[in-house]
């Protein structure tokens, strides 16, 4: 995994989403205006709900673009962060090579590249970069036209999490081993059933041949392991309206092998709550590399207690995030090594 490498985040858009696109596109006076905010809401819609799986606050009824009169006069499509300000969302085309960030977006904290294809039902967050203040308020103040940015100039969205939440971004598992994560990463005694981690029944996915049952690859090793739970919202099911909370609890192990240039060996599970007796069978856990490839997935078995995926080997600078799934609700935890 190269750390330089960009993180594409697929980002599904539900109903909800064209909806509000559709109805803002319907309040404008040209077919050309209705279009560029039907693609500017979608934009904003997905970058708000990748945010919102990393527990990072966004407020879309402070944001230019959820008001009527300034969507109906200005290319606009940010963000509202609170506590730190406006993030611009650009739509990206296919075949476009860059993005414009217009006149009236020169005061944002940055912006992120949304890719679109001619699926509308998804789109892929590219990257972020920061805004330049002296060359976006030299362009403001002269008037002139809007800058271009080039998607071969885009950073990792880990820039963008360390600027906007920077203390939960990332989870370094190498702190761990010596004692240091953030209050939502608790014991597993504290989250997980007795009845749950004592339990034989589950499912796995692994990468190489260690697992717990075999003995142990290497005789010096430290290991802590921390739990958190998962909230997902469930559509209703047939026949029932609303939507259904889902709670699971992730527990991550992380192993220190000694003999091994300073690799880490990380086990991820997951259970059932305390109120559950079994994990949904819809949920899909999937761990992604630096990229956004999906490198290994698992899904329980009917009535499974546990499903579980290890990553060996992992070298120090690697990067990989895990993404918890029911139907289009997720979840998304990133590490570090």
């Amino acid at each position: 995994m190269s750390i330089a490498t960009l993180l594409r985040m697929p980002v599904p858009l539900p109903r909800e989403a064209h909806a509000k696109a559709a109805q803002f596109a319907a309040e404008q006076a040209t077919t050309a205006k209705g279009k560029q905010v039907y693609l500017n809401t979608l934009a904003v819609y997905a970058v708000h709900t990748y945010l919102n799986w990393l527990e990072i606050s966004t407020d879309l009824t402070q944001s230019d673009c959820w008001q009527p009169g300034l969507r109906a006069i200005f290319d606009i499509a940010d963000l509202a962060i609170p506590e730190v300000g406006l993030l611009e969302c650009r739509p990206v085309l296919p075949g476009d090579a860059a993005f414009a960030v217009p006149i009236s977006a020169t005061d944002r904290i940055g912006y992120v590249a949304v890719q679109f294809q001619e699926d509308l039902n998804t789109v892929e967050l590219l990257g972020f970069v920061r805004a330049a203040a002296d060359q976006l308020a030299q362009s403001a103040e002269q008037a002139i036209a809007p800058i271009e940015i080039q998607l071969q100039d885009l950073l990792p969205l880990d820039a963008l999490l360390n600027l906007l939440h920077p203390e939960a971004a990332i989870n370094d598992l190498r702190q761990w081993l010596e004692g240091q994560f953030s209050e939502k990463w608790r014991s597993v005694e504290e989250l997980v059933p007795s009845r749950f981690r004592n339990s034989r029944s589950g499912s796995r996915s692994a990468m190489g041949s260690n697992s717990p049952e075999q003995e142990p690859r290497y005789a010096e090793a430290s290991s802590v392991t921390r739990a958190t739970a998962i909230q997902l919202t469930q559509s209703g099911q047939s026949g029932q309206s609303g939507q259904l909370e889902q709670t699971v609890v992730l527990v991550v192990q992380v192993l220190s092998v000694v003999a091994a240039e300073n690799s880490l060996n990380v086990c991820l599970k997951l259970y059932p709550d305390q109120a559950s007796t079994c994990l949904p069978s819809q949920l899909k856990v999937a761990a992604l590399d630096e990229s956004g490839t999906v490198i290994l997935e698992s899904q329980p078995k009917e009535e499974s207690v546990w499903t579980e995926l290890e990553l060996l080997d992992c070298r120090p600078g690697e990067r990989f995030s895990v993404r918890i799934s029911i139907g289009e609700s997720s979840v998304i935890e990133e590490f570090c090594v």
